[in-house]
């Protein structure tokens, strides 16, 4: 407690020696000692005094000194208080009767006084553990002893103790002073001292020891007591010679003059001494004691002199009554702190509460001993520490208890809990707990928790009870079929409002009870005459109200209305039929006839026989008929002969299998044009499920079709040269290798590039390069053969694809005739320009690749091409570079994608399916392809799962995630985060630096809210896993879960040690588990496994609700699947979590 703020005038001082070795169970017992001192040190407020403690093994001090409050810090650590009487007359070899003990007086260098200490052993759990002690200054307590108050000059004064050892010491209190012991050698050569010193006292009264004894060559007459109850005693030595002094002086003055009156003159000297000295000394020592023996001090005696006797009885007086009255004032605190302390304990007692104090750091837990046996637990049974008494709480209340005290720690809330606890006979008990930290650190880490348990079980029954009983009441009502309410205050608050009333006022959960009723009715002076008539006690029935909803929609109900005595209040209860549909068809049929006719569709309705029976508007505008001219027509007479028999044959069987139609038809109008519409024909069926009508619904499509065509054209084709674009090369490279793999026979894909073009380009401009491109298109499309494809990539490159070619020999001649006509030259606006081209090739199936490879492999052979000297080609050796080409391009793509940042997370939520809720998101990696769109992780992953970059990869994916969480925060601050984490990430060495790097770096979000991933298969690799699995939980608070259970062959002991928290049952056993028993058997072991390991359980895969009621059925709860929702971007998550949980 050395501190700037250190006050030792209302504060207690803890003092240690150097480096002291204290247990925590030492610095909370050395805590509540000062604190107990803070509280009763202030009444220590005489000069010199203080309390203190001594600890004999840890030489520690603890001490409230408000006359020297900077007292510790002149004290150097290395003092050994172990050996002094403050400490060896309480230990049990030195006190074994555990009594209160006076020290020898001892000399204190620090406030230069004579100090006496009262000192009591301190025992706890009968283990002595220290002193405790007062000092008090013995000068002030005695002063009236000392020898500038005495009568008589060179009077002295001797106190010892019980064990002889010197208080006062006459003539030789400066050496006794000076030795700063006691010592019993100081009259060693005093023969007649020392017997009178061995000769007993009585206790309050004086007696005459020796008439006369010789110290020093001096004669003293020697009168002694004993003090109570300490045991020591009072020897006073008397000058013979200060006694008859005056009188000497007196005779001597008289002799001559009254020589004959000195008999006379002794008699009276000697009445004189009696009653001036003796007796009044007499008396004062008879006061003495019986004041030590306990008796009330004789306030009747008096001494109203001015010489020393009576300053000795006036100091003694004084001195008594500041005794008396400390005394009174110290009985009557022990009482009141008895009598408090009594109270508290019967108080808690009868309440049935239990204090607990727990030690955040170590864990320990201590409660009062009324606690366990409330439980039927004896006291030394009970557990102490704070995770053994979360083993006694029921399994669904650990993770909650334990949240709310670490959030009780971490946010300066006090903890308010309810939970279930195992009694010592194996029932449950609901119990209240409550708490606060009351002790923090300098850097506001807690330290100590104190908060009390209360039994709630009864309360808990009574509720569940009376639960029932109005669950019972409510469902009748909430299961009606028609909307019920109860209101009151004469109808303008609601009580009770069934589902059916939610939805006739189209409102939620609380939402009708926090508004006037009044605001439902369109006609609100109807309802308050309803109201009104109410009140008076009639019964309305069958009144038909039109009510407002909240979106706005009108409802019309039959409504009735009764008063009712209910929850203690006089209330009106109603009921409402909803005639909303019925009030609605009447309308709908008058909307259909107007949106038939005036639908901007074509709508014609034939009869069963197919004959036109009404045609709308639309129809005659778009035909050019009227319906006068088609009806009692069968359509087919539109028909323009573009569709075969065969189509309208299959177009009536669906029709009349399915019930409905839709497709393409081109039709004639009445001035002989043709027009494209898209048409839907419908059955229409009776009761008996017979067709009676037939429903067309047609749009013309004429102008689209025109613009579909013109679109094609641009989607395939090169707009600069005509030659087909990427799009159309991948069809036609498609089907050219379909058809080579059919026939057997080879296809050359050629890569071409143009030598030499960009000097023109860049010289001459684009309008010159673009009519070069288009010139050497042209002759490309002249040189190859029919059937076979040109195209043209980009700028100068282009690829030809040339099949149906049985041999290479077949294929060179081609690439000759390429290389020539291209590089003949180009005459541009009068300007002759010549450009070459390098071709390089890939021939399937040498190379038996997909198309896309086949390209580049053929763009891999032109550079070849190039660098053999240009203006030739290049056979591409599948062979040789197939293998490395095709992993090395795609670690650097995914590298590229890395620092291009293409890489997205998506997050697929997991439910609670007990109670609809969603716990959490996994993050799952997706590949933002530039050219192939969206990538699954599949498709990528497995080429670096050995690669270095897959540590990078798995790196961005933690951070991101964790970021995400963030942003997450403020709408749903309980979402937890699921992240994937590979084998090689998690054995890298840095891989808990970096987690905990990255934990620092978002600080407000909890490790518990964030749980790693790793495939069962890469947990059984090496025992490394395991460790960092474990480092990570204990270390960081990062729990993990073991992915696709039941692939990997995992061991039960491996299991066991392996420290996850979660097991997710592989996707291969959930989807089949409903039809295949074999799966459906592993699923369930899986289940019981991870709760015989205290484990959780996710199902992944769940693909049915079916699948649900199953898991639900098998005891797990936690689910993800497309039944659930597919992988979503997080910009998506929040709005489908608050639809989910709606």
């Amino acid at each position: 407690n050395k501190k700037h703020d250190y006050d030792g005038l209302t504060e207690s001082g803890i003092f240690l020696p150097n480096s002291p070795e204290l247990s925590d169970t030492d610095k909370v017992f050395h805590i509540r000692i000062k604190r107990v001192f803070d509280i009763f040190g202030t009444a220590a407020t005489r000069i010199h005094e203080n309390i203190w403690y001594l600890s004999p093994n840890l030489r520690s001090e603890l001490i409230f000194d408000t006359t020297f409050p900077n007292f510790v810090f002149e004290q150097l650590a290395s003092n050994d208080y172990t050996q002094t009487p403050w400490v060896t007359l309480t230990s049990p070899a030195e006190n074994p009767d555990k009594s209160m003990r006076f020290t020898p007086p001892l000399f204190d260098p620090v406030t230069g006084v004579w100090m006496v200490s009262a000192i009591l052993p301190l025992y706890v759990d009968d283990k002595w553990v220290g002193s405790l002690g007062e000092d008090m200054q013995l000068t002030k307590v005695l002063a009236f002893m000392f020898n500038q108050q005495s009568v008589y000059d060179q009077t002295q004064h001797f106190l010892t103790d019980n064990q002889g050892n010197f208080i006062l010491a006459g003539q030789w209190q400066d050496k006794l002073e000076s030795s700063k012991t006691a010592n019993k050698t100081l009259i060693e050569n005093e023969s007649g001292l020392q017997d009178i010193m061995q000769k007993p006292t009585r206790v309050g009264e004086f007696s005459l020891l020796s008439r006369q004894v010789t110290v020093d060559g001096k004669s003293y007459i020697a009168i002694g007591t004993s003090i109570a109850p300490m045991g020591w005693h009072y020897i006073k030595l008397i000058s013979i010679d200060a006694i008859l002094k005056p009188i000497q002086q007196q005779l001597v003055i008289l002799f001559i003059a009254i020589l004959a009156v000195t008999l006379l003159s002794g008699w009276v000297i000697r009445i004189a001494v009696n009653r001036i000295l003796i007796s009044r000394i007499s008396k004062l020592t008879t006061a003495m004691s019986l004041y030590e023996s306990g008796k009330t001090y004789d306030t009747d005696y008096k001494d109203t002199g001015k010489d020393e006797i009576s300053q000795t009885v006036s100091a003694f007086s004084a001195m008594a009554e500041r005794i008396d009255k400390y005394i009174d004032q110290l009985a009557e605190s022990q009482q009141a702190l008895i009598e408090s302390e009594n109270r508290w304990r019967i108080a808690l007692k009868a309440a049935g509460d239990g204090v607990w104090e727990l030690n955040v750091f170590s864990g320990e837990v201590i409660y009062s001993e009324n606690w366990p046996e409330s439980l039927g637990y004896e006291n030394s049974h009970f557990p102490r520490s704070f995770h053994d008494t979360l083993e006694l709480l029921h399994p669904d209340d650990i993770e909650t208890t334990r949240m709310k005290i670490n959030l009780s720690l971490e946010s300066h809330q006090q903890y308010f809990n309810e939970f279930r606890i195992r009694r010592a006979d194996g029932s449950w008990a609901w119990i209240l707990g409550r708490g606060m930290v009351i002790e923090r650190d300098e850097d506001d880490n807690p330290l100590r928790m104190v908060g009390t348990n209360t039994d709630i079980t009864d309360f808990k029954n009574i509720q569940q009870e009376l639960k029932s009983y109005s669950e019972n009441l409510r469902e009748l009502l909430e299961i009606s079929p028609i909307a019920v309410r109860i209101a009151t205050d004469r109808g303008r608050r609601i009580l009770f409002a069934n589902k059916q009333f939610l939805k006739l006022t189209n409102r939620q959960g609380h939402a009708p009870f926090e508004i006037n009723p009044i605001q439902f009715y369109a006609d609100k002076e109807a309802y308050i005459d309803i109201l009104n008539r109410v009140d008076n006690g009639e019964t309305i029935s069958n009144q038909l109200l039109e009510f407002n909803t909240k979106s706005g929609d009108k409802h019309w109900a039959l409504c009735s209305y009764s008063p009712l005595h209910y929850a203690g209040e006089n209330c009106n209860i109603a009921w409402f039929f909803d005639v909303t549909e019925r009030i609605k068809a009447d309308e709908a049929l008058k909307l259909h006839a107007s949106v038939f006719e005036n639908a901007w569709e074509g709508i014609l309705i034939t009869d069963k026989e197919n004959n036109i029976v009404s045609v709308n508007r639309a129809f005659t505008e778009i035909t050019g008929y009227t319906s006068t001219e088609v009806i009692g027509r069968n359509p087919s007479f539109l028909g323009a002969g573009k569709q075969t028999s065969a189509f309208y044959e299959e177009m009536w069987s669906t029709i009349q299998n399915k019930g409905r139609w839709r497709g393409e038809v081109w039709n004639r109008k009445k001035n002989g044009d043709l027009f494209a519409e898209i048409l839907t024909v419908s059955a229409i069926r009776n009761d008996k499920d017979e067709i009676i009508n037939h429903l067309g619904l047609f749009v013309d499509i004429t102008e689209i079709k025109k613009t579909e065509r013109l679109l094609v054209n641009m989607a395939h084709y090169d707009s600069l040269t005509q030659l087909a674009n990427r799009t159309l090369l991948s069809e036609r490279l498609e089907q050219s290798l379909l058809m080579a793999e059919q026939n057997g026979q080879l296809l050359a894909v050629c890569f071409l590039d143009l030598d030499g073009f960009k000097p023109i380009n860049d010289k001459f401009g684009h309008d010159i390069g673009d009519k070069i491109l288009q010139e050497i298109s042209k002759r490309l499309k002249d040189v190859i053969r029919n059937g076979d494809t040109a195209a043209r990539l980009g700028g100068d490159e282009f690829v030809v694809l040339i099949a149906n070619i049985t041999s290479l020999n077949e294929l060179y001649p081609i690439l000759r005739r390429i290389n020539s006509t291209v590089a003949e030259l180009v005459d541009v606006n009068g300007e002759q320009h010549r450009v070459t081209t390098s071709i390089g090739v890939a021939i399937y199936p040498y190379d038996d690749v997909d198309g896309d490879t086949l390209i580049r492999h053929a763009d891999m052979a032109m550079y070849e091409a190039k660098q053999a000297g240009r203006d030739g080609y290049h056979v591409f050796d599948s062979q040789l570079d197939q293998q490395m080409y095709e992993n090395q391009s795609k670690i650097g793509l995914i590298a590229k994608a890395l620092e291009n940042e293409e890489f997205r997370l998506f997050y697929q939520p997991k439910v609670d399916l007990k109670n609809h809720k969603v716990i959490g998101v996994e993050a799952l990696i997706r590949w933002q392809h530039p050219e192939k769109g969206l990538l699954g992780a599949l498709s990528f992953l497995p080429y670096i799962e050995s690669h270095d970059i897959n540590v990078l990869v798995g790196d961005w994916v933690l951070e991101t995630a964790i970021a995400q969480l963030l942003q997450w925060q403020t709408e749903t601050p309980d979402l937890h985060v699921s992240i994937n984490v590979s084998a090689k990430q998690i054995q890298h060495p840095d891989f808990i630096r970096k987690l905990e790097k990255l934990l620092a770096a978002y600080p407000s979000i909890s490790p518990e809210n964030i749980q790693l991933e790793i495939l069962e298969t890469s947990a059984l690799e090496t025992i490394q896993t395991a460790q960092v699995v474990e480092a990570s939980e204990r270390l960081l608070g990062v729990s993990f879960a073991l992915d696709d259970f039941g692939t990997g062959y995992s061991s039960l002991s491996y299991l066991k040690k392996l420290p996850v928290k979660t097991l997710k049952i592989d996707q291969s056993f959930v989807k089949t588990m409903l039809t295949d028993q074999e799966d459906l058997a592993i699923v369930k072991a899986i289940i019981e496994l991870a709760d015989v390991f205290k484990q959780d359980t996710v199902a992944e895969g769940v693909e049915t609700e079916a699948h649900f009621a199953k898991l639900i059925e098998l005891g797990c709860f936690i689910a993800q699947g497309y039944a659930i929702a597919k992988p979503m971007p997080a910009d998506e998550v929040t709005a489908w979590i608050r639809q989910y949980e709606a």
